[in-house]
Formats: structure tokens, C-alpha cells, sequence
């Protein structure tokens, strides 16, 4: 165990030794208020038996030796990093809420000491903590991404801020991936009749995010600027030849809350760059589109509540929302929104036997791998009616042959192999 002597000086000045035992003999390390990395004797010292405690002698002195160099301080370093990151195409919002998190989770710990001596250990030491504190795996992780972007900024070769990124190799806690929740068909169609009858408007919305897979923040900007109406098309389906409407429609951008927490239009801007995709629209997605736009400039939005203006999305989940479910008589959980239709979108494309690659597509995934990763245990599960005829030929308990079934004889070589 170490202990914290304090003496004052003839000066004046008051000093702090931390005693320990190293190699067998009794040894100190002095702390004055100039050489303190904090600039307080006190807390240095205390820093310093702690790490003795639990590092060890030989650790704890070739960490103050890192504490005792020059250079950037982690808040230093974070100012320039904020104000590179300003200047790419990350949002002001995000810029916002990245200062946010520095300021509640990283400066305390971090941001009085030099970047340089930060190491591994004070990484990992960091993130356990928030671990120990049961925190959301996704909010460690976010707050992990700053200070690993901090460094990784402050290490490339073109600045040389910092020798290397101390966050390379935290062990981060599992992200549990939670299975996608959609309306099944069954309460989609009894959601579509209740909002149909009693709050048009809002059917409308829902209507197009059902048939198109779109998020909320996609479809409220749609202007018909956006829409491309070919016409119709005649297609053959079962047996019949069908006109069906040729709309397609385009992700332009997508609604945000800024800096200043107002919903405004973000142009060019979606989740992925595959998220600023075109498609074509199911008969009943392109007949409320093409009603809707009837007497529209470009600009207009297609999709407005009763009184024509736009929607926002914490007001349309707590009112029109809360009252369609209620009206359908769907009991309201936890994080059920509009977003669900997302899910249920993909439930329907997979019924409908559409291939995966064209699913990720038409939800605009940047690659297969996150559709699987999301979509993976309800697309491209089921087996066609041969299939199943296949696998119970193999699959059923085989009778002799020769044998008496039901009153039938089973003769050698009729069996599936």
C-alpha cells in the first residue's frame, strides 16, 4: 500500500510525496504544484498512489514520466479535431452532439492530460467503467468513436499530433442486435382500414411507407419534383393481363433537426450513399401519390396533415399515430412507430418472392451484408411447395418395402431417394 506525506517548504510552498515500497525498499515520489501535469500537487499525488496500488511501482513511474512530456493536452487536441470535422459534410448538429458528449464523458477524465500519454490501459480503464455503470453498449461505443477519431486524427502522418492511436484495441462491450418488429399483415390491414376511414391524411403517409419501405424522414419531404410518372404498363400476372401506373419516386434528401433542434431540409443527404435511390411504386402507393399531387407546384409537399403543413415526427407518433393504433385496436409498446411499416415492407417483399440483392436495394442499404445482418432471419427462409415435398421424402420414417400403409402397398422403388 502507498501513502501521501505533506510537508511545507521554508518558501512556503507545500509539497506531496507518495511513499511506497519498491524493490524491497522504501522509496518516494515528490509533487509540488509546477510539476503537476493538473497543475495541483494533491491530485497528482493521489493519481499517482492510486496507480501504484494498482499497477505497480515500475508502471506508475513510467507513467508520470508520459504525463511529463510535451505537446497537446486531449482537450487541445479535440479543438482541432472538432474544427476539421466542421469543415467535411458532417451536420452542425453533429458537430453539436459530439462537443455534448466530449464535454460529459471525456473531458473529466481526459482532457487536462497530454494526448501523448495516453495509453491503452487508461482507454480500456475508461470504458470499463462505463460498463460497470450498465450503459447502453451503442452510447459507449459512440463515445468510444470520438476519442478513437480524436486520435486517429491527431496521428496521420500529414499532422503528427500524437505518435499512434491509443484506442486501436479496446475491448468494446457486445452491441446486442435486436430482431426487426413490423406490423404483421393482418394488423397492417387493420391499421390501413381504421386510418383510412378516420384520418385520411395520415393513412396516406402510411400507406406509401408500407408500400415503399421508406423512413419517415424520407417520405415527408417528397415533392412531386421528385416523383416521375411514366404512364401505365401492361403486365401479365396469373393467367391475366393487368394496366398497372409506371411512378417511380426519388430520395432527394431527407428531413433533419439542426443545430438548433429545428426539422429542416437536408438536401443530397440520406443514412447511406445508397440511400438517395429511385423506385417504382405498387398500384396503391402510385394512386395516392398521383392524387396527391394534383394542384402541387415542385416544391409542394406531397404529404401534409389537415391542415397542410408538414409533418413532424414526434407529434404524428404521440397524436394521429397513438390514435390509429388505438383505433385499430393494437396495443401500443415501446418504440412502435412508423418505422415498423419498414419491417413489415420487407416482410412483404419476401412473400412476394423478391431476391435479397433487390430488397437491400429498394431499402437502400449500402451493402448485402447489413440487409442480412438486419433481415437475416425473415428474408429467404421459406422453401418453395416442391421443396417441402422433397424434404418430407427424406425426412418421413421409410416403411419396408412391401409393407401395408393405410391400406396401401408400397412398391420398392417408388420411394423419393
Amino acid at each position: 500500500m502507498a501513502s501521501i506525506r505533506e510537508r511545507t517548504l521554508s518558501n512556503g510552498e507545500t509539497t506531496w510525496s507518495v511513499l511506497f515500497r519498491h524493490n524491497g525498499k522504501q522509496t518516494s515520489e515528490p509533487f509540488t504544484r509546477l510539476k503537476a501535469p493538473r497543475g495541483s500537487g494533491i491530485i497528482a499525488a493521489e493519481e499517482f498512489k492510486s496507480l501504484v496500488e494498482t499497477l505497480g511501482p515500475e508502471e506508475a513511474r513510467r507513467r508520470l514520466n508520459r504525463e511529463e512530456v510535451s505537446g497537446l493536452t486531449v482537450d487541445e487536441l479535440f479543438e482541432k479535431w472538432i474544427e476539421w470535422k466542421a469543415g467535411t459534410e458532417v451536420t452542425a448538429r453533429t458537430i453539436k452532439d459530439y462537443r455534448r458528449d466530449y464535454d460529459n464523458w471525456i473531458k473529466k477524465p481526459f482532457g487536462h492530460r497530454h494526448a501523448e500519454a495516453i495509453d491503452e490501459l487508461d482507454v480500456q480503464k475508461w470504458i470499463d467503467s462505463m460498463v460497470t455503470r450498465k450503459l447502453d453498449p451503442k452510447s459507449i461505443g459512440d463515445r468510444h468513436m470520438i476519442l478513437s477519431g480524436m486520435f486517429k486524427y491527431g496521428s496521420a502522418r500529414s499532422r503528427r499530433l500524437v505518435s499512434s492511436n491509443p484506442c486501436l484495441e479496446t475491448a468494446l462491450p457486445t452491441k446486442k442486435r435486436k430482431a426487426p418488429k413490423g406490423f404483421s399483415l393482418a394488423q397492417w390491414d387493420a391499421i390501413h382500414a381504421w386510418a383510412g376511414a378516420n384520418e385520411k391524411d395520415a393513412d396516406d403517409l402510411l400507406t406509401f411507407l408500407a408500400w415503399t419501405g421508406w423512413r419517415f424522414s424520407e417520405a415527408t419531404p417528397l415533392t412531386p419534383r421528385a416523383i416521375d410518372d411514366r404512364g401505365d404498363i401492361e403486365v401479365e400476372f396469373d393467367g391475366r393481363r393487368l394496366l398497372i401506373p409506371d411512378v417511380h419516386v426519388a430520395v432527394l434528401g431527407v428531413h433533419r433537426v439542426d443545430e438548433n433542434y429545428q426539422v429542416v431540409f437536408a438536401e443530397g443527404v440520406a443514412k447511406s450513399r445508397a440511400g438517395m435511390r429511385t423506385i417504382n411504386l405498387p398500384p396503391e402507393a402510385a394512386a395516392v401519390v398521383r392524387r396527391r399531387m394534383v394542384g402541387r407546384g415542385d416544391h409542394d409537399l406531397i404529404f401534409t396533415n389537415s391542415r397542410g403543413k408538414r409533418w413532424h415526427a414526434q407529434n404524428f407518433l404521440q397524436r394521429e399515430f397513438a390514435r390509429i393504433l388505438e383505433g385499430a385496436q393494437i396495443e401500443k409498446v415501446r418504440g412502435m412507430g412508423p418505422h415498423y411499416l419498414r419491417h413489415t415492407h420487407v416482410a412483404m417483399l419476401d412473400r412476394a418472392k423478391v431476391g435479397p440483392s433487390s430488397i437491400q436495394r429498394r431499402i437502400g442499404h449500402e451493402n448485402i451484408n447489413t440487409t442480412f445482418g438486419v433481415y437475416g432471419g425473415m428474408i429467404g427462409n421459406a422453401l418453395s411447395p416442391e421443396e417441402l415435398v422433397r424434404l418430407d421424402a427424406v425426412a418421413s420414417p421409410r416403411p419396408v418395402a412391401g409393407a401395408v400403409v393405410s391400406g396401401d402397398v408400397v412398391v420398392r422403388g417408388e420411394l423419393g431417394g
